[in-house]
């Protein structure tokens, strides 16, 4: 039997309960066996966590959110439509296409297209191919997506035929992100450590990058696509400069947890949102100084997204709340908390 690797799920989960208290111990070690795989017969299983993810639809007017449920919401946090998922738990990835006219998200293993005024959810990629996170070309054109079977793949959206496989990691893909500036340039990160950039057009890695970590946790492109930053499970930050292979950032050992999500100011290259367990930290790499701390209270972060027209940050949390925040002056704008 395949034991399957943690996800940034469990991690969170596992942080969240060792900061409670110290007999949360032995609820940690009956949870990372049940996602071995193995039965405890001890307690009860815990209740199932669900990863929130948000995206902003590139116009700037909407938001997306895949949880136990996908919303629609408007920018002042009017809900515009909203389906009902099926019972499964676990991560779950959310993206717009570049042109604004697609939303597919990644959960359970499947990639689904969701539509919202016909409240349509069909599958566009089954779950045979064990995907786990996903990410559109520049374009609209195609699709890249991360494995647990180790791969990257690249698929024509238009009809969801597979169009290449990339091979080369040596364990599960959790990560991919495609550079917003060159339709052949992908990167990939893994459970082992490993950051791939990948020349597509030639089913070459360019660059591989090892972070000295269990896990790379989030990878993200610098609006111009020159440089990418990497979040790993030590809650370290690195800033890869990809035309002269060198890192040109990093930050040290995180005591507040690991990274969970990384989002690039779409108004200024040098800042980056940062997504720790229970904080957000905004950094410029440039200077390499600390501009501003959220102040988010314990709750468990899982997703970030920039909106690109007026630089509003939106935080997912685990407990299904999504807040807006201004970044310039680091005040909370809104919060809401979505109901299924």
């Amino acid at each position: 039997m395949i034991r399957k690797p943690l996800s940034r799920t469990t991690l969170i989960v596992v942080y969240i309960l060792l900061t409670i208290s110290i007999p949360a111990l032995v609820l940690i070690v009956a949870y990372v066996l049940i996602m071995l795989g193995w039965g405890t017969g001890l307690i009860g299983d815990p209740p199932p966590p669900t990863y929130y993810a948000v995206a902003w639809n590139p116009n700037g007017k909407e938001l997306i959110v895949a949880g136990k449920g996908l919303w629609l919401l408007s920018d002042a946090f009017q809900e515009q439509a909203h389906l009902k998922l099926p019972d499964t738990f676990g991560e779950r990835v959310v993206t717009w296409s570049p042109d604004a006219q697609s939303i597919w998200v990644a959960m359970d293993g499947q990639v689904l297209e969701w539509d919202p005024q016909s409240q349509k959810l069909i599958t566009v990629i089954d779950k045979s191919n064990k995907i786990s996170s996903i990410d559109w070309s520049p374009d609209s054109q195609k699709l890249v997506t991360g494995t647990t079977n180790k791969s990257v793949q690249i698929w024509n959206a238009s009809d969801r035929i597979l169009l290449q496989t990339l091979a080369g990691h040596t364990t599960a893909v959790r990560v991919v992100t495609w550079n917003p500036q060159k339709l052949t340039e992908v990167a990939s990160g893994d459970d082992s450590g490993d950051v791939k950039i990948w020349d597509i057009g030639r089913s070459v890695a360019l660059h591989s990058i090892d972070s000295d970590a269990r896990l790379i946790t989030a990878l993200a492109w610098s609006p111009d696509g020159r440089k990418i930053a990497i979040g790993d499970s030590n809650g370290i930050v690195k800033v890869f400069d990809v035309r002269s292979g060198q890192i040109t950032f990093s930050t040290t050992q995180s005591k507040v947890g690991f990274i969970v999500d990384i989002a690039w100011n779409p108004a200024n290259e040098s800042v980056i949102a940062v997504a720790y367990s229970t904080s957000v930290y905004l950094w410029d790499i440039d200077s390499n100084t600390l501009l501003k701390t959220l102040n988010l209270g314990d709750r468990a972060v899982t997703s970030l997204s920039w909106n690109a027209i007026n630089t509003t940050l939106a935080v997912a949390f685990i407990d299904s709340r999504i807040s807006l925040w201004n970044t310039t002056t680091g005040n909370k704008l809104s919060e809401k908390r979505l109901e299924n």
